[in-house]
């Protein structure tokens, strides 16, 4: 009965601990209003994984979603930067006219990674092929 007693408590405890081995942190999980509301227009079939808050210029936040694919965001919540690792982002965090380019030109392809610059949008390819874009989405070049 005493040995039935122990295993139990060492299953238990074995739980527990395996439950928070696999906890993810949050270190500021208060992310600024306008990145909560572009998380639930573009992402809405993931879920948020881990957010992580750090300082590059100012503070940033860098949020991983349940299939892998990283948003990062400005201080105000801005995005900058997607990493898709290797899944397709959703269309509709790109101009339509990107879309559209992409679509008449790479028909095959898929966004995987898109970065938001002050002059406009750079974006990559599964192909490997980096595309970019001014702010009115107006194709500039194949980035080599």
């Amino acid at each position: 009965m005493k040995t039935k007693l122990n295993f139990s408590k060492t299953l238990v405890l074995a739980l527990f601990f395996g439950f928070l081995a696999n906890a993810k942190t949050t270190p500021d999980p208060h992310l600024p209003e306008p990145a909560l509301d572009f998380l639930k227009k573009h992402f809405t079939v993931h879920t948020v994984s881990q957010i992580q808050a750090g300082k590059t210029n100012g503070r940033d936040y860098h949020v991983t979603l349940s299939d892998g694919t990283i948003v990062e965001f400005d201080s105000n919540g801005n995005w900058k930067g997607i990493n898709g690792n290797y899944h397709a982002l959703p269309k509709t965090v790109l101009p339509r006219e990107v879309v559209s380019h992409i679509a008449g030109n790479f028909n095959s392809q898929i966004v995987i990674h898109a970065v938001k610059k002050s002059w406009g949008y750079k974006v990559a390819l599964m192909n490997g092929t980096t595309l970019e874009y001014n702010n009115s989405g107006k194709f500039l070049r194949i980035d080599k």
